[in-house]
């Protein structure tokens, strides 16, 4: 079960990703109480502006089976250096286990190859992604607090 990473563009990503979404977002307990709504424009302009990255993982019959998706962008508070924000990341079960420390290890190499200073990660509660990140190198900062304000 060899799995590549690679630098792809949002269409070449997207082409198989949009099938996969909706049980992405599922399966991380994000619930907006709206259905998926991909916004492609903030996509394509994201990545027109070289802030959008998006690393693959394809096996050998180049199904996706892994993907990260993040912004790397000036940080706000230290403008010398750059900051890549993770803004999703999935593996498909059956690849699980080595092929998520894998992909963590290829972002962060791919990260500093691009002289990025800083990267941050958000982690579902419930998801061993907090372990994998602390045994490279990471520490937790900070709890993420969420709440979906409704039009009533």
């Amino acid at each position: 079960m060899t799995v590549r990473f690679r630098r792809e563009s949002i269409d070449q990503w997207m082409a198989d990703a949009r099938f996969l979404l909706d049980d992405h977002l599922k399966e991380s307990g994000e619930d907006l109480g709206s259905a998926l709504d991909i916004n492609h424009e903030l996509y394509i302009n994201l990545d027109k502006a070289g802030a959008l990255h998006i690393i693959t993982g394809r096996n050998e019959q180049k199904e996706l089976v892994a993907y990260w998706i993040g912004l790397v962008v000036p940080n706000l508070n230290y403008k010398n250096f750059m900051t890549a924000h993770a803004h999703a990341y999935w593996v498909r079960q059956d690849y699980r286990g080595f092929t998520v420390f894998r992909l963590a290890k290829y972002i962060d190499k791919y990260l500093s190859d691009l002289k990025v200073r800083n990267i941050v990660f958000n982690v579902r509660l419930n998801n061993r992604m907090g372990d994998i990140l602390s045994k490279l190198g990471y520490r937790k900062i900070e709890e993420v607090y969420t709440r979906v304000l409704r039009d009533d």
